[in-house]
């Protein structure tokens, strides 16, 4: 599988929300998104390659950062960033965190909800309908909900890992 197959959805996907800003100030975000491949060679010592320069294969982990730089002198309020889990990968639990008040939520259905501990819909061994953790391969998205503002002229990063499928 290409690699830059897996990055050009999360690049498209890559997302900010600003809310809570007045009509007239209007901060300036930028998003730059990085993959790398964290390759073991013989020994089991690992080598972050560019997802740009190989393809990825099956096993392979794939970390993301997401660097969200605000460019203006206006504070971003109520900061959050998302990012996408490419087809033919699933996230790795526990691959990313975020600082208090801050937490991180996922989802399901590319975007649609979101929840911090998923939850799905199993049939049961007498055909019942029953509810459970969703399994982290189900996941299509993430975003990290900051409980601050990004101050002008400041930068945060969240970073997450993906396994290829």
């Amino acid at each position: 599988m290409r690699i830059s197959r897996l990055l050009a959805p999360i690049i498209c996907s890559v997302l900010i929300a600003v809310a809570g800003a007045d009509a007239f100030a209007k901060p300036t975000v930028a998003l730059k998104l990085v993959g790398v491949i964290l390759a073991k060679d013989a020994n089991g010592k690992v080598t972050p390659v560019p997802v740009d320069s190989t393809p990825a294969k099956p096993g392979e982990s794939i970390r993301y950062t997401i660097t969200a730089s605000n460019m203006s002198g206006e504070v971003a309020k109520k900061f959050v960033s998302a990012g996408r889990i490419p087809n033919g990968t699933q996230y790795e639990p526990g691959s990313s965190s975020i600082a208090a008040p801050g937490h991180i939520e996922f989802s399901l259905d590319n975007g649609k909800t979101w929840s911090e501990k998923p939850m799905a819909r199993v049939k049961q061994p007498d055909g019942s309908m029953a509810m459970k953790a969703a399994d982290p391969a189900s996941y299509t998205n993430i975003r990290w909900i900051s409980g601050k503002d990004l101050a002008a002229h400041a930068s945060t990063s969240y970073t997450y890992v993906v396994l290829v499928k």
